[in-house]
C-alpha cells in the first residue's frame, strides 16, 4: 500500500507534485497506505527467512531486500504521493518478482515459495489509488500481475487467485479514496457557499440600517411636505422598494471551494453594553432604558451587534408602533448570556405579520435584528399582542473566556 507520506492532495494529481488544498480523509488513507508498507515490508522479512536454507543467490535477494527497505524509508519521510512514484514502486516489484525466480532452486520452487515481495507487492497499488482513483489502481494491479503471470519460474497454483485479489483490492481502494476526494470537494463548496450567504447577509444588514432607512424617511417627509418633495418622496419610494427586492433575491451562487473561509473576530475589547444602549436612548424620546448598576461586559463585536439590533427594534416602535407609543428596554446580566428586552405600548403586531414583511424585503426584524443574533449564537423572540404593544427579547451568549 504505496501511501508516500502521510499527506496526499485532495484533487486530481498528474506527474507533479500537486499544491491544492489536502483533504484530513485523503491523508488518512495515505497514512494507513504508509504504514501498512512497513508492517508488510517486515512480514515479507519473515516469510523469505522461513526458506533461507534454500535461497541459492543470498546477494540478489539482499538486493532487492536493500531496495525495498530504502524505498520504504523514502516514502515514510516523503510527504506528498505522484505519478512518478507510483511509476517507480512499480518497477520495484515487477524487479522483485522476477528476481524471484533466480533465487530459489527448482525443485524447491515446484513446491511454492514466497516471492520476494510478498504482501508489499500491494502498496504499489495502494500508492495508485491514492494518486489517481480506481484507473490507476487498476492499471498498476494489471502491470503487476502480469508480470506474475508471465514469469514461468514464479507462476503456480495461486498466482491467478493472487493477482485477482490485488486487482480487487485497487479497485476497491480506489473507488473509496475517490468517493471521498469527491466529498472533500463538495464539502469545501458547502463552506463556501455558507461563507457567501453569511457576507451577503451582513451587507443586507447594513443597507438595511442606512440606505434604506434614509430612503423611507425622504418618502415620509416629503408626503408629508407635499408639492416637488412629494414627488421626490416617491423616487425614493421607488428606489426602496428596488432595493428591497434585490436583497431578498437569492444570488447566483458557484460551487468553487473557498481558498481562505471566515475571518477572526476580536475578543479582547470589552465593551458595556449598558452604557452603548443608555448611549443609544439619549437621543431617542419616549425611550427608557433599566440596566444593572454594574457593567455589563461583551466582547466588541457582540457588544456593536447586540446595540445594533436594538437600535433597529426602537426604529420599528417609531415607525410602526404608533406616534405616542413609548419603550422600555431592560438589560439584564446572567452570567453565561446577556439578554435584553424592548418592550412598547403600541399598536402592536398581527398574526404572521414578520412572515410577510420578510418576503417584501422589509429586513428589520429578519435580519437587522434577527439575524445579526443569530451570528452572534443568540436567539431573537416576538411576543406581541394587537393593540396592547409588543416585546423582543434578545438573547446573546457571552464567549467563553470573556470578562464578566
Amino acid at each position: 500500500m504505496n501511501g508516500s507520506g502521510p499527506a496526499v492532495s485532495a484533487t486530481r494529481t498528474t506527474g507533479a507534485e500537486s499544491t491544492s488544498p489536502i483533504s484530513p480523509i485523503l491523508t488518512a488513507f495515505s497514512a494507513g497506505a504508509t504504514w501498512y508498507r512497513v508492517l508488510a515490508l517486515f512480514y515479507v522479512f519473515w516469510s523469505v527467512s522461513r526458506y533461507s536454507e534454500h535461497i541459492i543467490r543470498p546477494w540478489l535477494v539482499a538486493t532487492v531486500f536493500g531496495v525495498m527497505t530504502a524505498w520504504t524509508i523514502f516514502s515514510v519521510i516523503s510527504r506528498r504521493p505522484s505519478l512518478w512514484r507510483v511509476v517507480v514502486e512499480v518497477l520495484i516489484v515487477c524487479l522483485g518478482l522476477i528476481a524471484s525466480g533466480w533465487v530459489y532452486p527448482e525443485a524447491v520452487r515446484a513446491g511454492g515459495v514466497p516471492t520476494l515481495t510478498g504482501i508489499w507487492a500491494a502498496a504499489s497499488v495502494l500508492s495508485a489509488a491514492v494518486v489517481g482513483g480506481p484507473r490507476l489502481a487498476v492499471g498498476a494491479a494489471a502491470v503487476i500481475g502480469a508480470v506474475d503471470l508471465l514469469e514461468p519460474r514464479i507462476n503456480n497454483s495461486s498466482t491467478i487467485e493472487a493477482v485477482l485479489q490485488l486487482l480487487m483490492v485497487g479497485l476497491l481502494f480506489g473507488w473509496a479514496v475517490q468517493v471521498m476526494r469527491r466529498l472533500h470537494e463538495q464539502l469545501l463548496a458547502a463552506a463556501a457557499v455558507r461563507e457567501r450567504m453569511a457576507e451577503r447577509e451582513r451587507l443586507n444588514r447594513v443597507v438595511h440600517d442606512g440606505v434604506l432607512q434614509t430612503l423611507a424617511y425622504i418618502h415620509r417627509r416629503g408626503l408629508q411636505i407635499g408639492g416637488e418633495a412629494a414627488e421626490l418622496g416617491e423616487l425614493a419610494a421607488e428606489q426602496e422598494r428596488g432595493l428591497r427586492a434585490l436583497m431578498v433575491t437569492s444570488p447566483a451562487l458557484d460551487r468553487r471551494p473557498a481558498q481562505a473561509s471566515g475571518t477572526a473576530r476580536q475578543k479582547s475589547e470589552q465593551r458595556d453594553v449598558g452604557a452603548d444602549l443608555m448611549a443609544l436612548a439619549a437621543d431617542r424620546d419616549r425611550v427608557e432604558v433599566v440596566r444593572p448598576a454594574g457593567a455589563v461586559a461583551l466582547p466588541a463585536h457582540e457588544a456593536t451587534e447586540l446595540r445594533a439590533a436594538v437600535a433597529a427594534c426602537l426604529d420599528n416602535v417609531e415607525v410602526h408602533a404608533g406616534p405616542q407609543a413609548r419603550a422600555w428596554v431592560l438589560v439584564e446580566d446572567l452570567g453565561d448570556e446577556v439578554v435584553v428586552t424592548v418592550r412598547d405600548d403600541g399598536v402592536g403586531l398581527e398574526e404572521g405579520r414578520l412572515a410577510e414583511a420578510a418576503e417584501a424585503g422589509r429586513l428589520g426584524a429578519a435580519s437587522s435584528i434577527r439575524g445579526r443574533i443569530e451570528d452572534l449564537g443568540g436567539s431573537a423572540s416576538w411576543t406581541t399582542t394587537p393593540g396592547r404593544g409588543c416585546t423582543v427579547t434578545l438573547t446573546v451568549p457571552r464567549p467563553a473566556g470573556s470578562l464578566s
